[in-house]
């Protein structure tokens, strides 16, 4: 199958400690994967090296068959990151607006959307079933609405693969079940490649079709229909042990 994204060897560490070491991984296209563990196990870091924000000390990451730090066609990568939560909601701007900012490097050197664009706007919210929001304020929205209106966002570039980093937090569940209707939708109709970052295993874990654990700076990949939740559990609160699967298929 198509590898959309290969790390090989991969070590990282912030000053003197490691975050992540001996790391390999590969995503293949089609893929809906979770990243799951404790808070600092790396999984942030992981996607900000294979965004290329960071560079690893030892290893390499490949995206699209280029490396990750000399990676340019972004237009192919979304990006939903926990900092959307802290998005001024007041601020003075329509869905159809936060949208399209996400096509500034396209609309030429007058700024303006062409028709082109405003299709692909029109677009992007239909996908998430937003279009008759397109003018409403996005400060008026309900928490699982801007939601929309941000995976909407990374929907307008086209990309082939979106990281999400903790998409769930601050949403109710019925906004957690709506969420996950999108994204499946997007996976299974577009063939959109999905890795999500999430706490939340119990609502994750029949969405995804892996488990990536962390832990101690390595990781763990287990297929998800063989994924052993309570064991997870049990086996992560002791700090002398760690959940390592024996293959994965």
């Amino acid at each position: 199958m198509d590898k959309i994204i290969q790390i090989e060897d991969l070590y990282f560490s912030y000053e003197q400690q490691w975050v992540l070491q001996e790391v390999n991984l590969e995503i293949e296209r089609g893929e809906f994967a979770a990243f799951i563990g404790p808070n600092g196990s790396g999984k942030s870091t992981l996607f900000k090296l294979i965004l290329g924000f960071l560079k690893p000390q030892r290893g390499r990451i490949t995206i699209f068959d280029q490396p990750a730090e000399k990676f340019s066609a972004r237009g192919r990568v979304g990006y939903i990151s926990q900092n959307v939560r802290d998005f001024n909601h007041s601020f003075p701007a329509t869905a159809g607006e936060i949208v399209g900012a996400n096509l500034y490097q396209e609309m030429g050197f007058v700024k303006l959307l062409n028709s082109a664009l405003k299709g692909r706007i029109k677009r992007a919210l239909k996908l998430v079933d937003m279009e008759d929001f397109k003018n409403e304020p996005i400060g008026k929205l309900s928490g699982g609405q801007k939601q929309r209106v941000f995976i909407a966002r990374t929907l307008v570039t086209e990309p082939e693969l979106i990281l999400l980093d903790e998409p769930l937090v601050g949403l109710d569940q019925e906004a957690q079940k709506d969420f996950f209707q999108v994204i499946n939708q997007l996976h299974r109709e577009l063939g959109i490649t999905i890795i999500m970052i999430s706490h939340d295993l119990h609502v994750i874990s029949n969405q995804v079709s892996r488990i990536v654990c962390f832990q101690r700076g390595k990781i763990y990949p287990h297929c998800a229909s063989e994924f052993d939740y309570n064991a997870y559990l049990q086996q992560v609160q002791k700090e002398d042990r760690l959940f390592i699967p024996s293959h994965e298929h």
